[in-house]
């Protein structure tokens, strides 16, 4: 008898869909391929099939009467999350040529993408002063913690959005240091705000002075070592005037916290930036200078001897070498045996107003600046400096 055919579909290969509606016992999916006819679905009840396509290299993606969308490639089939809302009465499916999948149903149509989009965006703030973002921290339950000019914004797993803006009824401005750890407990300062730091426990905030100068010391960042001690940058209210101390940093390692200052030989009024080389070493970067502590002897790179501004960001790469950054005058990096470059908007550099530098899987360094994002990968930049484009929003990140 005759067979009636729902979706006949082929591929650049050569390689034919057939989807069989009729007769009820030859109902199926089949495919023919270098003349050879293979049955890929068959039902006589059940969830069955009502569209189905075929991309490149046979892949192919298949509709049930369910709502279920089934992604199949050669022995490996993935099911597709629906949208919130599920997918009533499919009509067809197809793909686009990037593997995007269209999904037409009565109610609307919709498209897969096969390959999310390189940015998405959280929500912003009904109060814009939160949308200023001066730290980010992902925690070990899978929480997005954001440091902001108005307290933080955790951003949980399964959703939910939550914002403290005041502990123990003092109200959080401009937090600007936030870490977690190695007991998963949260710490958070200011670098102009409020004196200390403040730890979360899972339940209630406690506050700790760190410092023991006598005016408070605030604290712009708070960085975690590869030992899980955490270091505290220092900022003194009265830095620089004459017979101030100097407030160097903290570190706090089995509840004890110790100061590292001009005593230590740590030098600089107030100290921006942290990181630590994989043999111990440390390198701290502060207003005019780059420190540099390695088997018990320090040194330090100044305008005067090729640091190019000063020490505001700072990370150390796969490499060794030291990318540092301030707010005016682009990047210096020190090659590990110590020769220095210089990079600016000329070089690739996509703004020369720096905030912080970051280095990523495969040694890619990243850096945050008054307009947009910039990555610099083994001598190749990249820039994203607005949606339009595709990429992270500019004005300052």
């Amino acid at each position: 008898g005759r067979l009636r055919l729902k979706t006949v579909a082929e591929n650049e290969q050569g390689t034919l869909l057939a989807l069989v509606m009729t007769p009820i016992e030859q109902r199926g999916l089949l495919q023919l391929k270098h003349n050879k006819v293979a049955v890929l679905r068959y039902w006589t009840s059940g969830d069955y099939v009502v569209s189905a396509d075929i991309g490149a290299n046979d892949k192919l993606i298949i509709a049930t009467e369910s709502g279920e969308l089934e992604f199949v490639e050669p022995g490996v089939t993935t099911y597709l999350e629906p949208p919130s809302s599920g997918f009533r009465n499919i009509e067809f499916v197809q793909f686009r040529k990037n593997n995007d999948i269209w999904v037409g149903t009565t109610t609307g149509l919709y498209l897969y993408l096969s390959v999310p989009p390189r940015w998405s965006y959280l929500p912003t703030d009904s109060l814009n002063v939160r949308n200023r973002i001066h730290e980010i921290l992902r925690t070990k339950d899978g929480s997005l913690w954001t440091a902001t000019a108005y307290g933080l914004v955790i951003f949980r797993k399964d959703g939910r959005r939550e914002a403290i803006s005041e502990i123990d009824h003092r109200m959080l401005a401009d937090v600007t240091g936030l870490a977690e750890d190695d007991e998963g407990k949260i710490w958070i300062s200011s670098g102009s705000s409020f004196d200390g730091a403040y730890c979360f426990d899972g339940n209630r905030w406690k506050h700790f002075a760190v410092s023991d100068d006598s005016e408070g010391v605030q604290f712009h960042k708070i960085r975690k070592d590869r030992a899980g001690r955490l270091w505290f940058l220092g900022l003194g209210k009265n830095a620089p005037l004459p017979g101030a101390r100097e407030p160097g940093a903290t570190v706090y390692e089995k509840g004890v916290f110790t100061h590292w200052g001009k005593e230590k030989g740590l030098l600089g009024w107030n100290v921006y930036s942290f990181d630590e080389f994989p043999d111990g070493s440390l390198v701290f970067g502060s207003m005019m200078s780059v420190g540099m502590w390695k088997n018990g002897a320090w040194q330090y790179w100044t305008p005067a001897t090729g640091l190019c501004g000063g020490g505001f960001a700072l990370a150390v790469d796969a490499d060794n070498a030291i990318w540092v950054g301030d707010r005016n005058n682009g990047i210096t990096a020190i090659s590990n045996d110590g020769k220095i470059s210089y990079y600016t908007v000329q070089n690739g550099l996509v703004d020369n107003s720096v905030w912080d530098i970051k280095v990523g899987p495969g040694g890619k360094v990243w850096f945050s600046t008054d307009d947009g994002l910039g990555c610099y990968d083994h001598g190749t930049w990249s820039s994203f400096g607005s949606r339009a484009s595709g990429g992270a929003t500019g004005e300052g990140v």
